[in-house]
């Protein structure tokens, strides 16, 4: 038996990668399914270049040049190429690898979906939005993705449209939280107050991150449509549970003050610039409740 035939690494099988790992060796009559010796085993060309791809970082070069013409056939390791590029901030590149892979599996939605964040990354909403949709029409019940596209509506100015896709989501999780707030936000931008009130009050009602922002938020709102009392209350626990927060804090003063309790506003607007000093318009409020005076108009 030739042994030398056997044992030599590489014996017939280019190394696709240069300076990768050392390439597989010849198979023996042991680790052969159906020849004899001097046989390769069954080897899928995927597998083989994913584990060629799964090198150290500073790689990234080298997989970027020859993914353009090594993976043209090989959609896995196309795809694990495309998502290192993304992960490691070379949007273009990613871009350009997951556009690939989409031509040999249009119906990619991950793919589609790392294209989608490459182009958002690249400040083209527009086509992120389109790349967002296009993956909607083959799962449209892909949460990320119906959020996603909500969050590239706002940037776009399309503030129906954002709306829109942050219902969809709560239609698929009622508890979504960071679509509750987005809807919200929205609402008070275009002036619907009482509807920011029902998502506001409806976010300070669960328990998460964002109940204490959401209280305190919904005590603005409060204040905006005049419910000075309810305002107070609901800042009031806001302020309690983030006392170091001076936009809250001032807009439990602020309550305060038109609930006719100028003595405690007073004394949240020391409190708050003991947090912040420099905050020229607690300064003007508080100079103007020492002289009894209405403070001047920004």
């Amino acid at each position: 038996m030739n042994t030398q035939a056997v044992d030599r690494p590489g014996h017939g099988w280019p190394d696709p990668v240069a300076a990768g790992p050392p390439p597989l060796r010849r198979a023996s009559v042991s680790d052969s399914t159906g020849g004899g010796a001097g046989q390769h085993p069954r080897r899928d060309r995927a597998s083989l270049l994913l584990t060629t791809f799964q090198k150290p970082l500073n790689r990234l070069d080298d997989w970027a040049a020859r993914a353009k013409v090594r993976l043209v056939r090989d959609p896995a390791a196309a795809r694990w190429c495309a998502f290192q590029l993304l992960e490691n901030g070379r949007w273009g590149e990613a871009a350009g690898a997951f556009l690939r892979c989409l031509e040999i599996t249009p119906g990619d939605v991950d793919a589609r979906l790392g294209l989608a964040r490459c182009q958002a990354a690249l400040g083209r909403h527009a086509r992120a939005a389109e790349a967002y949709e296009q993956a909607l029409r083959v799962q449209p019940d892909h949460l990320a993705a119906n959020f996603n596209l909500g969050v590239t509506r706002v940037r776009l100015g399309q503030l129906g449209a954002a709306a829109a896709a942050f219902r969809r989501v709560l239609e698929l999780d009622p508890a979504h939280a960071r679509s509750m707030f987005n809807l919200a936000t929205l609402a008070e931008t275009e002036g619907r107050l009482s509807e920011a009130r029902c998502w506001w009050e409806r976010l300070s009602e669960r328990a998460g991150p964002r109940r204490i922002e959401a209280l305190i938020r919904l005590g603005r709102n409060l204040l905006a449509q005049g419910a000075g009392g309810e305002a107070v209350e609901t800042l009031g626990a806001g302020v309690l549970a983030r006392p170091c927060d001076p936009e809250a804090v001032n807009a439990l003063a602020t309550a305060l003050a038109g609930s006719q309790n100028g003595n405690d506003a007073v004394r949240w607007w020391l409190w708050s610039l003991v947090i912040d000093p420099a905050q020229p318009a607690v300064i003007e409020q508080l100079h103007a409740s020492s002289t009894g005076r209405e403070p001047a108009a920004e």
